[in-house]
Formats: C-alpha cells, structure tokens, sequence
C-alpha cells in the first residue's frame, strides 16, 4: 500500500499436546490436554488486542491451528476473514499433501480481500494467497 503502513501480526497458535517434562510428568494425559486448551485460549485472547493498539489498516496472518467458526474466531472482533469475503472452495491447508481441513488464515482491518487461494509451499501446509485492497479504516 503506497504511503500507507499496514501492521501484520504473524500467529502460530499452539496446536501440539505437551509431552511430558519434568514439570508435567504427574500429570495424565487429560490433564496435560487441559493444560493445551488452557495455553490455546490465554493465545486467543491475547490475539485481538495485539492489534487494537494499532491504528490503520492492519493483518493477521498465519498458522492458527483451529478449523473455521471454532474459539478463535468468536474472539476476533473486527478483524475480517479473507477466505469467508473471497476465498472459493474449501480453502484446505492442512496438510499439504493431502489437504483435510483450513487452519491457516489471512484477516484483516482496513484492507479487503478481492481474491484468496491456497499454493503449495515448501512446507507441511498449503500457503495463503491473498489479494488485498484498501477499504475503510476504522
């Protein structure tokens, strides 16, 4: 965007089950799953206001690690999905040979999605492809 800065927080929300450590070792695996969800939400709630302090048009980018309409998505406000707006298909990512389900994403303030597709990357995912354009800044 010419002149214009745009923010971009790059997430990674955990995703794995904690192995046990010294520090879990007493603990069963529900209790570790328990201790996973309890981290994933403290990351979801911190995601959003990780942009409201920035002003203009800002992104959110990256490896979330939680299919469409699950607990994140409720929890991020303003932000737009750019799949939802302009993506066509299922949008599957994961994993990239054989894609099952969406769990990367682009969102976004201020800027619209125009089209949105997934590439095969170098990686265990499919890239995010987004075409994006201004739109009105709250």
């Amino acid at each position: 965007m010419q002149g214009r800065r745009v923010r971009v927080l790059r997430a990674h929300r955990s995703g794995t089950l904690i192995r046990p450590t010294a520090s879990t070792a007493g603990l069963d695996f529900f209790a570790r799953h328990a201790l996973v969800e309890r981290r994933r939400a403290a990351q979801v709630r911190a995601l959003p206001g990780a942009l409201e302090s920035a002003r203009g048009p800002a992104l959110l980018l990256g490896d979330l690690n939680t299919p469409p309409r699950g607990l994140l998505y409720g929890a991020l406000g303003r932000l737009q999905d750019a799949f939802a707006v302009a993506g066509r298909g299922l949008g599957y990512t994961f994993p990239s040979r054989l894609p099952l389900m969406r769990t990367d994403d682009v969102w976004s303030r201020g800027l619209r999605a125009s089209a949105v597709r997934t590439a095969d990357a170098p990686s265990d995912h499919r890239a995010v492809v987004a075409d994006l354009v201004r739109s009105g800044v709250p």
